[in-house]
């Protein structure tokens, strides 16, 4: 069981994108801005993110295919507050993004059931967070 977090640490600090994506929301009395918690793997071997969506969840789209080049694919999975801290203790490179992504999505969970909206706070720490997450500091 642990050698799927494991295996999964190593995909995501090799192969993973970790962020926040932004997008307009709409409240009853005016448009805010909103974001929503991204993890997505790419890769070539649609068996790999077959296995990977059949114990983490999400979906799989093909890339834009070029001529000469492989295949890709993007697996984009879901829910990430109830395994990615089972995987956190081992990853790497990406570790501290990781954590940084998991306070982001403690933070979306707060947000307003029936509007969608974080609260204002929240709305500016996220917004702190996503700077952050967007950085080329970044070990990987």
């Amino acid at each position: 069981m642990e050698t799927k977090y494991a295996y999964m640490a190593g995909l995501l600090d090799g192969e993973g994108y970790i962020g926040l994506g932004k997008f307009k929301g709409v409240s009853r009395y005016k448009k805010k801005w909103t974001y929503k918690s991204r993890i997505v793997v790419s890769n070539c071997n649609l068996e790999l993110l077959k296995w990977v969506q059949s114990n983490f969840g999400g979906y799989i789209t093909k890339k834009t295919y070029r001529k000469g080049w492989t295949q890709g694919y993007n697996l984009t999975i879901g829910y990430p507050k109830t395994w990615l801290p089972k995987v956190i203790p081992y990853m790497v490179g990406k570790k501290e993004k990781a954590n940084l992504f998991m306070e982001a999505v403690k933070l979306l969970n707060q947000r307003k059931k029936k509007t969608n909206q974080a609260g204002e706070f929240n709305l500016k720490r996220l917004e702190e967070i996503n700077l952050l997450l967007r950085e080329k500091e970044w070990l990987i």
